[in-house]
């Protein structure tokens, strides 16, 4: 989150209204030197925010300064009013004249500008655009022949682009169709467009490719658009279109039963269905990607596509990530069809025919849901202990027959398990950061193994995206895979939490499954500060510091003070054992230290830094590095070069801007501000490495613009769960998703946004009202798509959240 100290500017404004406010400073300003203004009234005709040779000046508008004197000028064939000769002090800047019709004003009405007592040149401006129009209509395919849309019998084009090509300059303006093919482009300036659709390959616009329609002063342009072909739809579209009527989708497979050939289940970002058909090719596996072409339909309730024309397999890759759902949202019909998981405690079993078996389960919410298990999926009866937590993935179905069991008919939607895999007891993998927090419980995590000592087979350390912890068992060895536990292993276990002199840690383990293997996570750049007030416990760390003083405790073990860039001073614990010797550490000399964060209360304070290895103790690093290695040497001054992606300008002197590079991207602030850099600029910065609210920053010792007019980065397509979980970090994104919440952060009307995407993840975006837009610009339900940089702010839950800088960073879905 951008939220700059200004006191310097409140400051020097409160003392000019205290002096103003005597006869004694009246005298003492008008003694000061003469400031000059240059007012410039015009119409921005091409949008661009600037006054330029393709702009129409606005002549003889009057212009008024109200303040110490008062003055009035008349603007010139060239739109500008000059005065000179401004005593010290604040003025009301006010236009007053005819204006070109159309034009609305989009600056401020009344400015206010401070003649300095010093003496200044300065600039102020009355902006004017030609009052917006737009370009509405609907997409469509004209089923029954009659020539306009008919919901009944036609098919909506639903989630096209459509585009409006501005012919003056060639720039575009886009939108997507929304469900009933409708969509609308709105704030175009007067001009001639050439509008397209993003028709797919089978699909083409009936009449010509495109449609070519003008634009006037608050005009609004209609098109009724039809399509012939086949065209690609939504699922979430699919599982709503007449039965019977054809639809094509993309989707990847959630479950392909090996024992019914016949059947698949299948979902993109808006939903999931099932598929039925005797033809569907062999060797189908989960995670393909898959288009196709069939007749809507249902059975029993089920949505599904049957009656095939076409299938193609375009892709393997890794299944979706399962949502987790509540007995409440499966009861009320959300997420059909889907890969879901959930939690909940078996209260019946009741065995079918085949040995089949329909599940009672209720949520930690006390919401009962059922689960159906086919015998063939190798789920059998005994699998389910009455009284046990259970974990349970699946797609989510239903049968609204009612001629099944009392529990059937009870609870028609229910999770199809498809395999032993998806009955995980001690329940579905919970968050680290959640496990820390319960104590006593039983909990099923998985993560990727930071540290496996070899000298102690009773401990691992183990986070993942939200957080770590250390275990603790005697036993633990008995779960080893041969050769012993890995750094870099990705595991699944079920323990109970508990504490051992106030550290967090899994023991009594009932399971451990070794799932794969995955790179060693990158060491999180920590201060001494976040060490010492228990942050990231468990996580793998890295900081730069300098030693005050090593002592040894025990054995070959040493404790090890060292003090951070920002003066703060913490503590380090090398245990003898990872090879670390007491003569590995110089007093006076700066290291940068990595290992994870462990915990004992009998220390002051508490927290300490545990290294694994000696290579976990490097001499400090040199100052020219890549930017994700920046962000991790916390207090060091270091130099990095990036790319300019956006810039603040909002506080005056106090300005930042975004950089980054190949490995990663960061904020840039100073309170001496930044150079007037745009997107696409190289920049070169040397600096501080800190954090603000979590937010990690980069001082402003030294700004370079190396190069400037390259392209801006490409925003990154990015999923809520990659942002909630801490990556793309200062990189220019984007995100799509509906408006969950909107509530207003400050009195000024900066909005804080939970804006929820296809998958269900929540992420915070924060819309600073200096952007241009505001709270009252966004309410429940809206559907966005956004660019913007992954910040931080550690007063959110989880604190990673967007921020919007400039207003065109947000496109509202029609």
């Amino acid at each position: 989150m951008v939220r700059r100290p200004l006191l310097r500017l409140f400051a020097a404004t409160a003392a000019l209204l205290a002096v103003t406010a005597c006869d004694e400073a009246a005298v003492i300003l008008t003694s000061g030197t003469a400031s000059t203004l240059q007012v410039t009234a015009f119409v921005d005709v091409d949008g661009d925010g600037a006054f330029g040779a393709g702009d129409q000046a606005i002549a003889d508008l009057t212009i008024t300064l109200t303040g110490p004197a008062s003055l009035s000028a008349t603007t010139g064939a060239d739109g500008v009013a000059s005065f000179t000769e401004l005593t010290p002090g604040g003025y009301i800047v006010s236009a007053a004249g005819d204006v070109p019709e159309g034009a609305v004003l989009a600056t401020a009405a009344s400015p206010t500008i401070i003649a300095p007592f010093q003496g200044a040149d300065l600039t102020t401006e009355f902006r004017y655009a030609f009052a917006p129009g737009e370009i509405s209509g609907r997409l469509f395919r004209d089923d029954n022949d009659n020539g306009s849309y008919d919901p009944d019998a036609d098919l909506p084009a639903a989630g096209i682009v459509v585009t409006a090509t501005r012919a003056s300059d060639g720039e575009e303006f886009s939108t997507t169709t929304d469900a009933d093919g409708a969509f609308q482009i709105t704030t175009l300036r007067p001009d001639t467009y050439v509008v397209t659709f993003g028709l797919p390959s089978d699909a083409t616009l009936v009449g010509g490719d495109d449609v070519t329609v003008v634009v006037g002063s608050e005009g609004a342009i209609t098109i009724e658009a039809e399509f012939e072909g086949e065209l690609l739809i939504d699922i979430a579209d699919a599982r709503t279109a007449p039965i019977g009527q054809s639809v094509t989708v993309e989707g990847v497979i959630t479950w392909a039963p090996d024992f019914d050939d016949r059947v698949l289940w299948i979902q993109d970002a808006t939903g999931g269905l099932s598929v039925f058909d005797f033809n569907l090719p062999s060797g189908l596996q989960i995670g393909d990607r898959i288009r196709m072409t069939g007749s809507a339909g249902a059975f029993d309730g089920e949505r599904q596509i049957s009656s095939l024309t076409f299938f193609e397999v375009l892709s393997g890759g890794p299944p979706p990530v399962p949502l987790q759902v509540t007995g409440a949202s499966i009861a009320a019909n959300q997420n059909l069809g889907e890969l879901v998981t959930i939690n909940g405690t078996v209260e019946q079993v009741d065995v079918l025919s085949f040995g089949n078996q329909m599940i009672l389960l209720r949520d930690e919410g006390g919401t009962t849901f059922t689960v159906y298990a086919d015998s063939r999926t190798g789920v059998e009866d005994t699998a389910w202990v009455i009284g046990q937590v259970y974990g349970v993935t699946g797609p989510l179905g239903t049968d609204t027959d009612v001629s099944g069991t009392s529990l059937e008919d009870a609870h028609p939607n229910r999770v199809e398990v498809r395999g032993l895999d998806d009955v995980q007891a001690g329940g579905a993998t919970v968050p680290i950061a959640n496990a820390r927090t319960a104590i006593g419980a039983t909990v099923a995590i998985e993560g990727v193994i930071t540290w496996a000592p070899s000298f102690d087979d009773r401990v691992l350390f183990i986070q993942d995206a939200t957080g770590g912890i250390t275990t603790f068992d005697f036993d633990l060895s008995d779960f080893a895979p041969t050769g012993g536990f890995e750094a870099g292993m990705w595991i699944r276990a079920v323990a109970t939490v508990g504490t051992f002199r106030g550290e967090a840690q899994l023991g009594s383990f009932e399971s451990v499954d070794v799932l794969g293997t995955v790179p060693v996570p990158a060491p999180m750049g920590v201060t001494g500060a976040s060490i010492n007030a228990g942050d990231d416990q468990g996580e793998l760390v890295t900081i730069t510091a300098t030693v005050d003083a090593v002592s040894n405790p025990s054995f070959d073990n040493q404790l090890v003070t060292m003090t951070d860039g920002s003066g703060t001073t913490f503590t380090v614990y090398g245990d003898g054992r990872t090879g670390l010797q007491l003569s590995d550490w110089t007093v006076g000399t700066r290291y940068r230290v990595t290992g994870v964060l462990g915990f004992d209360d009998r220390n002051t304070p508490a927290a300490q830094l545990e290294p694994r290895s000696p290579a976990d103790l490097v001499a400090a690093p040199g100052t020219n590095v890549s930017i994700a290695e920046a962000r991790v040497l916390a207090g060091e001054t270091v130099t990095v070069s990036g790319t300019v992606s956006r810039r603040i300008g909002w506080s005056g002197g106090d300005d930042s801007m975004f950089i980054q590079d190949a490995s990663g991207g960061i904020t840039v602030f100073g309170f001496s501000g930044v150079p007037a850099v745009s997107p696409g600029d190289v920049v070169e910065v040397t600096g501080a490495i800190g954090a603000f609210n979590g937010e990690v920053q980069i001082g402003t010792d030294v700004v370079t613009v190396t190069s400037t007019g390259g392209p801006a980065p490409t925003p990154i397509a990015a999923t809520g769960a990659q942002l909630n979980g801490g990556l793309f970090q200062g990189q220019l994104v984007t995100y799509s998703g509906t408006v969950t919440v909107a509530e207003e952060f400050n009195s000024f009307g900066t909005a804080s946004l939970g804006v929820t995407d296809a998958f269900g993840a929540t992420v915070t975006v924060f819309v600073d009202n200096r952007s241009g837009l505001d709270i009252d610009d966004f309410s429940v339900g809206q559907e966005l798509v956004i660019v913007g940089v992954p910040g931080f702010f550690d007063g959110n839950d989880p604190g990673a959240q967007i921020e919007v800088i400039i207003d065109t960073d947000v496109t509202f879905v029609p």
